[in-house]
């Protein structure tokens, strides 16, 4: 699909520069995301120099544009809240979103001939963007499609604000998809405890999503496919109910198991190991 019709006086051309053009491929890393904004933000400023101002064609370079952030905005929203479903995925892999995709390369193309410069000297971010769209799809579309419905799919844990921007901050994964680990710092406020009632407990661990491999065997046996993790817990178990700290503290480990949970902490009233199990879910995530 050419973006610029024969209007420009029989201007006709494809992306000479090294760039792929994008068909059926899926773009849900963040670094291939958050660069995209960043070079539509640099188009923007240079469009106003080399598009006429009223014209046909600024008019179909804002329409392009615009309709691009749109599916880039709800593809991070659905990442935020971890709500890559299958049916989003087939959307943002549809032809229009590779419509956009192609008609944005074509006007960058056509800013870059007007100006005869290089498409770097108008553009700062446009060579590392290509490479992070040329490693992102040379890692195959159904591998990725599998990894991030695994790390954000509805399979996943929810997560609250200082889980999600601790693991974007410090774990972001790559171009050729989302990181494999995922920080636990919550609060789990009801898990049923052999202390005889229900309990809340702190948690503070790391989570570990099976986003390039399967699980293994004896996991998949059980039921286990998602994710398992690891947190450390802090509870109340001298008289257990929901939301109570006070006493003495009752610490232990948890197993995160998919979305199930089973731990074990020591009760310092009663000297005695205490049972715990549960379901990932939080006070305040960013999605119910």
């Amino acid at each position: 699909m050419l973006f610029w019709r024969p209007t420009l006086a029989g201007v006709f051309f494809i992306f000479t520069a090294p760039t792929l053009w994008a068909s059926n491929y899926l773009f849900l890393d963040k670094p291939y995301l958050d660069l995209t904004e960043k070079i539509q933000t640099e188009a923007d400023a240079q469009a106003s120099h080399f598009l006429e101002k009223g014209s046909a064609l600024e008019t179909k370079y804002k329409q392009v544009a615009a309709s691009l952030r749109a599916q880039i905005s709800d593809v991070q929203r659905a990442r935020l809240l971890k709500k890559l479903k299958p049916e989003l995925v087939v959307q943002t892999k549809d032809q229009q979103f590779a419509d956009n995709l192609n008609s944005f390369k074509d006007a960058l193309n056509y800013m870059v001939q007007k100006s005869g410069k290089s498409p770097v000297a108008l553009f700062p971010s446009y060579d590392e963007w290509q490479k992070v769209e040329t490693q992102a799809v040379s890692q195959g579309l159904d591998q990725r499609l599998d990894a991030f419905q695994t790390r954000f799919g509805p399979d996943s844990e929810p997560v609250n604000f200082i889980e999600y921007f601790g693991g974007e901050l410090l774990l972001p994964g790559t171009e050729a998809g989302p990181s494999a680990w995922e920080p636990i710092a919550r609060l789990s406020p009801v898990q049923a405890t052999s202390a005889g009632a229900a309990v809340s407990s702190a948690e503070a661990g790391m989570n570990y999503y099976f986003v390039n491999r399967p699980a293994p065997a004896p996991l998949r046996w059980v039921g286990i496919t998602n994710h398992v993790g690891l947190a450390a817990t802090l509870q109340y178990l001298n008289n257990p109910r929901i939301f109570h700290f006070q006493g003495r503290p009752a610490f232990g480990l948890t197993l995160h198991l998919d979305r199930k949970e089973l731990g074990a902490s020591w009760d310092p009233d009663s000297k005695t190991v205490r049972v715990n199990i549960g379901y990932a879910f939080q006070v305040v995530p960013l999605a119910f």
